[in-house]
């Protein structure tokens, strides 16, 4: 029984090791990286929006704080809890097609130890008003940006397509996708029994 527990404990051992080295997340289309920290960067970091505002990263307490500064006037957008795995980057992005980028803040999760929660957070941003637009959240390591869609594709053995969010009307709209070959075989359909 004790050479059970140990070899459970190894195997379990063994497979988060090799889960905590999964590729790093990264964000593919036309995005401009404005910033990016993790738990070892000298705080606070400050970038540069293309609205010529700049953007912190701050620590407070156990929390990683981003703040846009308008005016010298510093105003808190999205916070995360600190520990010894937490990243954060900023991106511009326009989704709209308005000639004013949005503001996007990806980060783990709080307390992921493998940091395979990644949560998206999609911001309207304005002479230093701000409003979020989209709260997105993610188990994969990889988002691809697209005209005005985000799409996290999925990659596993269940054949799974992903998740694709639309930004229309000030919102993001997640996508609901119907297999047609499944439809077919509709048992809860009474008109086919």
């Amino acid at each position: 029984m004790k050479n059970l527990m140990v070899l459970t404990y190894l195997s379990i051992s063994l497979s988060s090791i090799s889960l905590a080295q999964s590729p790093a997340y990264s964000i593919q289309g036309q995005v401009k990286k404005v910033i990016n920290s993790n738990s070892k960067s000298q705080f606070p970091l400050v970038g540069t929006l293309s609205s010529g505002d700049k953007i912190e990263i701050s620590v407070f307490q156990a929390e990683l704080i981003v703040s846009t500064i308008h005016l010298n006037l510093k105003k808190q957008i999205a916070k995360q809890y600190l520990d010894a795995n937490s990243e954060v980057s900023i991106f511009e992005y326009d989704f709209d097609n308005d000639g004013v980028n949005e503001i996007i803040v990806e980060h783990n999760g709080k307390s992921d130890p493998l940091g395979f929660t990644r949560i998206v957070e999609v911001f309207k941003y304005s002479g230093g008003l701000s409003e979020r637009v989209g709260f997105l959240i993610s188990g994969q390591n990889e988002c691809v940006i697209d005209k005005n869609t985000i799409h996290f594709p999925r990659v596993n053995s269940q054949g799974d397509i992903g998740s694709t969010y639309v930004f229309q009307k000030e919102a993001f709209y997640r996508l609901e996708y119907e297999n047609p070959a499944l439809a077919e075989k509709n048992y809860w359909n009474p008109k086919k029994q």
